[in-house]
Parts: C-alpha cells; structure tokens; sequence
C-alpha cells in the first residue's frame, strides 16, 4: 500500500545519484546540503533513533516510484526491487535488506534525518546514496481517488 500511496504523491522526491557527478558542497548527490551541514538528526554524525524514522518515506529512484516503510524494527523496500529486513537500534542505526530478486545494491545502509524530520537519507554499502521524504499520508489512502472494491484496512 506504500508504494500506491507513493504513485499517488506528486512530490516523490528524486535521489539516486547513479551518474550525477559528485558535488563537494551538495554531500556528493547533486542535491542541496541541509542546513544543518550534518546527517542523523540535525547533528553531525548524531544517532538517528529508529522511532524518529518509523513511517512511510517515499522517492523515485531512477525514475521508479519506490516507497521505504519502517515499522518498529521491521522495514519494507518497494520500487524497482521488492526488499525485506530491519533496522537495528545500536549505536548508529543500520537498516539491512534482501531482496525477492537477489539484487544486493540497497543491503545495508545507515540512515540520517534531516534537522526538520521530512527528509531521510540513506548511504548504502556500495556508494548509492538514497534520499526519501516524509509521505504524509504515512498508512492512509490519498483522498481524490477511487476506493471502490478494495479491501478496508
């Protein structure tokens, strides 16, 4: 439901960097750097609680709409590749996944928050580097759109 819920957001944000070329002042994905000049929650380097990026988080990554949903320590990836696994709550939160279809490219990663909570940044082991944002309808059906036939929650 995530990844429908994504389809119907039009600000899926865009963040794989694939092969934008590295920026010094952007943090290397072509985009803005926060204003906090950090990762995790506002700080350089900080934890990042797995309570504080529980939800559903939304981008499009190489031009697939694909939705991360983190539920407790259980977290859910769906776009191009269909992902399973958990985030760990230690010192540094790390999300780990498999995927349906063996692909390895997102199966561990650290997340940061951005200061003001909307944005989520994933580095991956490997050098992909994800940045998803806050979906507001976070387990609810978008308004506007047909719910005839489907199965109420």
């Amino acid at each position: 439901m995530a990844l429908a819920a994504c389809l119907a957001l039009a600000g899926c944000s865009s963040s794989d960097d694939g092969d934008k070329p590295k920026d010094k002042n952007t943090g290397g994905t072509g985009q803005s750097a926060s204003p906090s000049g950090g990762s995790g929650n506002g700080s350089s380097g900080g934890k990042v609680a797995v309570k504080d990026i529980a939800g559903a988080w939304a981008a499009v990554l190489q031009g697939k709409p694909t939705a991360l949903v983190i539920s407790g320590t259980n977290v859910a990836l769906g776009g191009e590749h269909t992902c399973s696994g958990t985030v760990s709550d230690n010192s540094m939160a790390m999300i780990e996944l498999k995927c349906a279809d063996g692909n390895t490219d997102r199966a561990a990663g650290m997340p940061s928050l951005s200061a003001d909570g909307k944005t989520l940044t994933v580095k991956w082991e490997g050098g992909k580097t994800d940045t998803f944002t806050k979906s507001e309808l976070d387990g609810k059906l978008p308004t506007g759109i047909p719910t005839a036939g489907l199965p109420t929650p």
